[in-house]
């Protein structure tokens, strides 16, 4: 595994490698986010199809491991990248109030010029986390980036968590498809960039200022 940093925080990163020369696949790799410790780990794994490379015993094998580890390099220049990005945002000094217009801005329907009750009470939900969520502080903007994580990924009474039947944790599901990964990516979008985040803050405010 490989150790490193987000935002001052310890993570590991495990890489799973399988080699069997038994006629079948001849070297597998996946990412894993803990060590596999025992087979059956491993074939809810492959069941999964979460391996990111597969080459298999014939003679275009070779060719096959190299793309395999091609991609591994390209996986870890975006962890990495992911790394720097979190860091900057942990030294983004965010306030509450411009907390929640970034969370009305970004969880509003498109196009629309009020709030819905159950957007009101979304946004009230993950400006609650920003304070007071799993590794939050109500600080930066690394903690709002949090908020959202929390919420569409760890947070198991969130229906869009629970909708996803994979095997194991129903969390993976929700923090690599769907809706709630696709949320995660543009948040921290726009977190990253400082004209999408002002932008997104000021549609914000103006929402919330037409709640009566």
């Amino acid at each position: 595994y490989t150790e490193f940093q987000v935002n001052g925080e310890p993570h590991r990163q495990f890489q799973l490698y399988s080699y069997g020369a038994d006629g079948g696949l001849s070297m597998i790799t996946a990412p894993m986010f803990e060590r596999a410790i025992c087979s059956n780990q491993f074939s809810m794994l492959l069941a999964g199809d979460k391996a990111c490379g597969k080459a298999k015993n014939t003679k275009n094998g070779q060719f096959k491991f190299r793309e395999m580890t091609s991609e591994l390099g390209a996986l870890m220049k975006l962890r990495d990248r992911y790394g720097r990005t979190c860091d900057r945002l942990g030294n983004l000094a965010l306030t509450h109030d411009k907390a929640r217009a970034f969370v009305a801005g970004m969880l509003a329907t498109a196009g629309a010029d009020t709030l819905s009750t159950r957007s009101q009470n979304l946004i009230k939900e993950v400006t609650d986390k920003f304070e007071g969520g799993i590794g939050c502080h109500g600080e930066t903007r690394y903690d709002l980036f949090n908020a959202f994580t929390q919420h569409y990924t760890h947070d198991t009474a969130n229906p869009h968590a629970k909708s996803f039947k994979l095997k194991g944790d129903p969390r993976m599901g929700a923090a690599i498809m769907g809706r709630p990964a696709s949320v995660k990516r543009e948040v921290i979008r726009a977190l990253s960039d400082d004209a999408k985040f002002d932008a997104t803050c000021a549609r914000g405010k103006i929402l919330i200022d037409r709640i009566a």
